[in-house]
């Protein structure tokens, strides 16, 4: 009975995996998405493991610039396939076929963004409304470890916020920061990381 069960519980995760695959197989890459004048909304280098960098701003003439995208991005640049605004979602790949993106667009505008470590593990998620940063905005560890947590609201910060603040260059460990915006201001609600110098 449970080499049965083993067996079939492998045969389960074998052909998930299998699916899964076909599924990003089947989608749409990124080097297919352009911006109004056809240059290319993503910009990829296939000598790194990172995802692709986005557009920035509103361009078409001679001169582009692509940006990692961070939490509280405003994304305006209208996306494209074959010269229409695209709805629907397109996937970055390394050159080894691992998933580094995942992009939503709902008629050109993004809406939401999952980006991926190297190793497989998620890496951020954001959620947009037509561009605009709405909802929540997760950043992990390779670890899979939360490092931070955002909400936004029609592009401004609101509500309880969660954030891992790095504090090696001062010879310390990380410190967990906890919070709420109000009206856009952040109230910290833990022990701040940095404490001000008050001339010790």
């Amino acid at each position: 009975m449970t080499l049965v069960f083993y067996m079939m519980k492998r045969l389960t995760f074998t052909l998930l995996a299998i699916s899964s695959l076909l599924q990003l197989k089947a989608q749409l890459l990124v080097d297919r998405i352009t911006i109004a004048c056809g240059n290319n909304y993503f910009s990829e280098d296939e000598a790194y493991h990172n995802p692709a960098l986005i557009v920035r701003g509103i361009f078409c003439q001679d001169s582009y610039y692509w940006t990692p995208i961070s939490e509280g991005d405003v994304l305006t640049e209208m996306a494209y396939l074959d010269q229409e605004p695209f709805t629907g979602t397109c996937v970055d790949l390394d050159s080894n076929g691992q998933l580094l993106g995942k992009y939503t667009f709902k008629d050109g505008l993004i809406q939401k963004l999952e980006e991926y470590h190297v190793n497989g593990q998620l890496y951020k998620v954001l959620h947009y409304i037509d561009g605009a940063p709405h909802g929540s905005a997760s950043r992990f560890t390779q670890d899979g470890v939360l490092d931070s947590h955002f909400c936004f609201e029609n592009g401004t910060r609101s509500g309880y916020y969660y954030l891992t603040r790095d504090r090696t260059d001062w010879g310390l460990p990380p410190c967990i920061e906890f919070g709420k915006f109000v009206d856009g201001e952040a109230i910290v609600m833990t022990k701040p990381c940095f404490p001000e110098n008050d001339g010790e």
